[in-house]
Order: structure tokens, then sequence, then C-alpha cells
């Protein structure tokens, strides 16, 4: 974790210190893809680097420095691989699913049907995003956290599911409708709630957790 959309929010460009940091990993990379000979290597760059102004350019300096080609993909191609990742993992319980990506510069909300996608939504709820424009203090200051839910929730009034919703639950009812969680976000969660001291993914995937107990952890934090 190279931290990439450091500053972009200020910025709109990827930082130099955040191309060191990501370069010497890639670096790294490559020297292990060579000593193992792979034959085919697919990478992609995601939200940060599709929007940067230096995007292109980094992608051109890691071709360079790596040998390593990069794709950067479109929002909704971003969206059908992430859930293609998710569904490995988690299978869907319900025919209906609402998977939310908390990333560094976006959060993207994909609503399902049989595992297939149909509709995507993105914002830009990332949380380095958030972090950088709306910083707290150590401990949260209540006007800090005031003025950052009340960002969060103007963004959320506008991803529009409303007009979707209907055709895919009956009479509007949201109980045939799973929400899934991926990222760091709700993986720590769910590590918190477990008191888990050493990360083991077995008992991170498919655990659920409670609209209450989000709010004892966020109460507590």
């Amino acid at each position: 974790i190279t931290r990439l959309g450091e500053g972009f929010a200020q910025r709109g460009s990827i930082q130099p210190s955040a191309i060191i940091r990501s370069m010497l990993v890639l670096e790294d990379f490559a020297r292990i893809i060579e000593a193992y000979q792979v034959e085919n290597v697919f990478a992609v760059a995601t939200s940060i680097v599709r929007e940067a102004k230096n995007g292109e350019a980094f992608i051109a300096q890691i071709h360079k420095k790596t040998g390593i080609p990069v794709r950067t993909l479109s929002g909704s191609e971003e969206a059908r691989l992430t859930l293609k990742g998710v569904l490995s993992a988690v299978p869907q319980p319900t025919r209906n699913a609402l998977v939310f990506d908390i990333g560094g510069g976006s959060t993207e909300f994909i609503l399902t049907e049989d595992t297939r996608p149909l509709k995507v939504e993105s914002t830009p709820l990332g949380v380095v995003f958030l972090s950088e424009t709306l910083p707290i203090s150590d401990p949260p200051r209540p006007q800090e956290l005031a003025r950052l839910s009340t960002t969060i929730r103007k963004h959320l009034s506008l991803v529009d599911f409303h007009n979707l919703l209907p055709t895919v639950l009956p009479h509007g009812d949201p109980s045939p409708l799973s929400l899934i969680g991926t990222a760091g976000t709700v993986t720590t969660l769910a590590a918190i709630d477990q008191k888990m001291e050493r990360y083991d993914p077995n008992t991170i995937n498919n655990y659920r957790l409670s609209r209450e107990t989000l709010v004892t952890i966020f109460q507590r934090l």
C-alpha cells in the first residue's frame, strides 16, 4: 500500500513522493516476476491514475523502468472486476446485492442481479480524499465529525438507485437485498469486532456486521 492518492485532492496529480514509493514496490514486483519467469502479466490502474493530470506519464514511467504494461480501467470496468473479485470470495447470498468498494480516491456502489452488474455509481468518497479535504483531530472534535458526515450524506444522496430498485425488489421491499462491502475499511471493522490480533482472511470473508455493531465501533473510535 503506497498511498498513491496522497495530495491528489489539492493538486489533481500524483505527487512525486507517491510516485517514488510506488516505483520502488513495482520494481520489486518486476524482480519477482523475472525470477519466476512469469510469461503473462496483467496490470491495471484505477481511479487516481485515471483522473490524475500526470496519470499517463506515470504509466509510461512504470513501463520504462519495469517493463510492466499497465492499462487504465474505466469506472465501469473497475466495478465489473471488483464485483468478480468480491463474489469469488463472498458468495452472493440473495438474488440481488449492493456491493460497495471503499478506496482511497473514490467509493463505488454496484447493484447486482444474479452476480450480473445492473448499475454502477461512483462517488468521490475515498478515504485519502476525505482525510485530506476534511482533516480531523485525534481525538476528532464533534464539529469535525459533523462536517464530515454532512459531506458524506450529500454525496450519498446523489447515488441514484431509487429508480432501479423497484424493478429488482418486489414491492420495494429491501429484505431480499444483500449489502456486501470490500476493501480495507470494511475488513478492518470486521477485524475489530472479532478482536483479531493477526489478520486472517478466512474469518473476515462472509463475516456479518450489524448496524448496531458498526455504531458501537464508531463511538469507541
